[in-house]
């Protein structure tokens, strides 16, 4: 990224280890100012993080949510938005408000495409897709079979930019290290895992 675009705010649902990991990681490589928002707390399980960085979860009310956003938009003056996904209808607002904004909008997405869908589904997803994702200046899939799904949809590759999206390694590993024998036998007994199964 070049430097005019030096303010960016990164909305995500929710702080998990891994994304407060990458985000930690963006802020020592990146000069400029990074905000970050979240939608939930704790949406797919009680994290329960303590964020020393002091991002910002977002109102639980979605009339407040989307003022709240809107509001932080007009002050801060942000060049550049970074969303996780396009599933929630906020955040197709949000692509809409910040293309009004003459902001860069980047999104990552780790779908691929579904092996069943509704025939009415794969209709309305053949004419809504293309409009939306024309509006967004590049897609960051976790794999080639999203990035297929973005092409299937009509994005070029040339906006589209393939990254590794993963969980903490080294703190899984930090973990792993302060186990022995006997705690390994235990987790096996606690999932009924037979010695002789692999687990991984």
């Amino acid at each position: 990224m070049v430097a005019p675009y030096n303010k960016i705010l990164m909305i995500y649902i929710e702080p998990t280890p891994y994304i407060l990991g990458l985000i930690n990681a963006i802020r020592l490589h990146w000069q400029g100012q990074i905000d970050v928002l979240f939608l939930y707390e704790n949406y797919t399980q009680r994290w329960n993080i303590q964020d020393e960085n002091n991002n910002k979860i977002l109102f639980s009310n979605n009339i407040k949510r989307i003022f709240q956003i809107l509001s932080q938009l007009s002050i801060k003056k942000y060049d550049y938005l970074h969303l996780a996904g396009w599933g929630s209808s906020l955040f197709l607002l949000l692509i809409l408000v910040a293309k009004y904004k003459k902001m860069l909008v980047s999104i990552e997405s780790d779908t691929p495409m579904p092996p069943h869908t509704a025939w009415w589904k794969r209709v309305i997803k053949r004419q809504v897709y293309p409009i939306i994702f024309s509006f967004v200046d590049v897609f960051l899939p976790g794999g080639k079979k999203q990035a297929k799904y973005l092409e299937h949809y009509g994005v070029q590759s040339k906006f589209i930019y393939q990254v590794q999206m993963t969980v903490d390694i080294k703190k899984i590993k930090r973990y792993i290290s302060t186990l022995n024998h006997v705690d390994c036998q235990k987790t096996r007994q606690c999932y009924k895992i037979c010695k002789s199964d692999i687990v991984f």
